[in-house]
């Protein structure tokens, strides 16, 4: 069994055109993304098939969070996007040799969003209007915090690839350092972008990518 914690995500970042259309006078709606700090913890467990291979399949808690800077004519919104993640990963996993401590795995995932939150500031660019009363509460900024579930699908899938170094500090117990990376093949938001108006965030794709490093014990 493996235990591990540590995690690195990476945003899936673009430039991305709104899904509605507006009036000429108003400038199209775009979303940057930046990778904010994240981490899991995970249980696994390995059944040995000869020598050199073996699966792997278990459990993983994650968390992953996204800094997002969201800007739609003189509206501006910064915050961030956290999603915390039910994980069940299953390995193929090959050994390179008995002298080299080093395993390949690969293999599908399936995941299951249990909450999803942002929260951040929202105020008007005054740079670009001009501002008749400086005290005008409009201007002034607002805070949110919005509940994301609903506005993702629940069930999210994809494919796994690893590298696995072990080191053995008795006959029963091993040190694991690892480095995962987790390709999304599934599009995570809802198809009625009608119930999504109050997301900060202007995609009409985003796909889970992310890499995981972690140190574990193996028993």
């Amino acid at each position: 069994m493996f235990l591990s914690e540590c995690k690195l995500t990476i945003p899936y970042k673009s430039k991305i055109e709104t899904y509605v259309l507006y009036p000429a006078t108003m400038t199209t709606p775009y979303t940057e993304y930046e990778t904010n700090y994240g981490y899991y913890l995970e249980g696994l467990i390995k059944y040995k098939l000869n020598n050199n291979f073996s699966i792997t399949t278990g459990f993983n808690y994650k968390f992953i969070s996204y800094k997002i800077l969201d800007i739609w004519n003189y509206n501006i919104s910064e915050g961030k996007i956290n999603n915390y993640i039910f994980n069940i990963p299953f390995f193929l996993n090959y050994k390179l040799s008995e002298k080299i401590p080093i395993t390949v795995s690969a293999g599908p995932y399936i995941e299951l969003l249990i909450k999803a939150r942002e929260t951040g500031v929202t105020y008007i660019d005054t740079s670009k209007i001009l501002v008749i009363d400086p005290n005008d509460p409009l201007l002034k900024e607002q805070n949110y915090d919005n509940n994301l579930i609903h506005k993702y699908k629940p069930i999210n899938y994809g494919l796994s690839i690893q590298l696995e170094y072990e080191h053995k500090f008795s006959k029963k117990m091993s040190g694991i350092l690892l480095s995962r990376f987790n390709y999304g093949l599934n599009n995570v938001l809802i198809d009625n972008l009608e119930k999504r108006p109050a997301f900060k965030n202007s995609a009409i794709e985003w796909k889970n990518y992310n890499i995981l490093i972690g140190l574990g014990i193996k028993i």
